[in-house]
């Protein structure tokens, strides 16, 4: 699906079949800053195909050729909720809206497929991610103290859900 207000921008699924294309890669995962220092291990290419397979939905913009954000959601399809996660941008990429355009894209997928509530934690100290999903309607629902370890130590985390 490719945005007007940003032509270059194309968001696409991850599907199993990118892996054996080459497509996707581990070192595409940790360019965008998803390493072995988040609480799951992104750069795992069979950690990747496992979660798909369980019915995890990953996406990505990509410009010029290049992975430049990416977002999943974890589906929870007998309760009818998805914790949307794994949110990254690169740095040179911030600021351009990808992550709203996005999660708005998972959103629409998700409601398609039945379900009915979305809602995410995300990091207190990440601005950004709380003014997006701020942005996209999500309700504030209170603060996780010292809940995730993440980089470098616990860290505090924001529940918004919709």
């Amino acid at each position: 699906m490719t945005y007007t207000n940003a032509p270059a921008a194309t968001i696409h699924p991850i599907a199993l079949a990118l892996f054996s294309r080459g497509k996707y890669c581990p070192t595409r995962a940790n360019a965008i800053g998803l390493t072995n220092a988040y609480p799951t291990p992104l750069s795992e290419e069979t950690h990747i195909i496992k979660t798909m397979q369980e019915g995890t939905v990953y996406v990505y913009i990509e410009m010029d050729h290049q992975m430049v954000s990416a977002a999943s959601a974890e589906i929870n399809a007998k309760f009818k909720n998805a914790e949307l996660t794994d949110c990254a941008t690169l740095p040179q990429a911030e600021g351009k809206g990808h992550m709203k355009k996005l999660l708005f894209f998972l959103e629409q997928k998700l409601r398609a497929d039945g379900i009915t509530c979305c809602y995410t934690i995300a990091r207190a100290e990440s601005y950004s991610m709380n003014k997006a999903f701020a942005q996209l309607g999500y309700t504030y629902g209170g603060r996780l103290v010292n809940n995730c370890l993440i980089y470098s130590g616990l860290e505090d985390m924001n529940v918004w859900y919709k």
